[in-house]
């Protein structure tokens, strides 16, 4: 039985790995922020004098895999696949809006060359900036249910043909999952793309 066990209660959380949290009981609000964490993976990894950028990188860009033959340095190296490891782990849970340009740089993590490092710091400046920016969860919130988004390109690897996808899901008014990611079968058709868009997300 739970009686036999011990416990103590420490009070609401203020931070849980990587993660700042404020709670607000009376308004029925929980909001959550990366923003300690992003600025000790810059200090870590001496960019913290980066400067700042104030819009998120072009989702136009696309790479060819063969682009890292102007390879970078082992130091340089190392410090991208770090700086993006960390960088998709603040995508994933407070910053949606840099899962599409996380999922194209990730396609070259193997392989980077200066084109790509140079991508990927532009998606640090502008984390930088908006290192404070919250993800909120609502208690009260003015939609109800269940709801769902999903979008697809056509082809827009240049390597593989295949296309990109994306989706968002909303309980009651709260984002509660998010993704982008390319697809793993070759479309044939723009509408073969979008409804291979929308099996992934289910």
């Amino acid at each position: 039985e739970a009686s036999e066990f011990e416990y103590r209660d420490e009070g609401a959380w203020l931070r849980i790995p990587g993660m700042d949290i404020k709670y607000d009981r009376e308004g029925g609000e929980l909001t959550y922020s990366h923003g300690s964490y992003i600025m000790t993976l810059l200090a870590t990894l001496d960019l913290e004098n980066l400067d700042e950028r104030a819009i998120p990188v072009k989702t136009t860009v696309n790479f060819k895999v063969d682009n890292g033959r102007r390879g970078l340095s082992s130091r340089d190296y190392k410090r991208f696949r770090t700086l993006l490891g960390g960088i998709g782990h603040v995508a994933r849970w407070t910053h949606p809006e840099i899962s599409y340009a996380v999922s194209v740089v990730s396609q070259v993590m193997n392989n980077p060359g200066e084109e790509h490092n140079e991508y990927l710091m532009e998606i640090t400046r502008y984390l930088k900036k908006e290192k404070n920016l919250s993800c909120v969860i609502r208690r009260r919130a003015t939609r109800v249910g269940l709801i769902g988004y999903t979008d697809a390109d056509w082809a827009r690897c240049p390597d593989t043909r295949r296309s990109r996808c994306g989706f968002a899901f909303f309980l009651e008014g709260n984002l509660i999952g998010c993704q982008s990611k390319m697809q793993k079968s070759i479309a044939l058709s723009t509408a073969e793309a979008e409804y291979a868009g929308l099996t992934d997300a289910i």
